[in-house]
């Protein structure tokens, strides 16, 4: 999941991991739970996280975002294609 959105976004795993609370890993983190069915703890361990409590964070964060931030659509797009591929 962080490979497809850091390549739809054109970024790098590595600098979506280091960014705090960033919408790249709002993105990673509401397409691991909702399309990817991946457990919050998963998550956390991919973003190099600790908290669970943080994803769910940035899960709701992430849905708020949808609606106002239409490059954020466009990279949810383009990120569940490359991941359907």
């Amino acid at each position: 999941v962080i490979a497809a959105v850091a390549k739809a976004s054109g970024e790098t795993p590595a600098s979506i991991r280091s960014r705090r609370g960033g919408v790249l890993r709002q993105l990673v983190s509401w397409i691991g739970w909702h399309e990817g069915l991946v457990t919050l703890r998963s998550i956390a361990a991919s973003l190099r996280l600790r908290s669970e409590g943080h994803i769910s964070n940035l899960i709701k964060r992430c849905e708020r975002e949808f609606g106002a931030n239409q490059t954020l659509l466009g990279w949810l797009d383009a990120s569940m294609v490359m991941l359907r591929a």
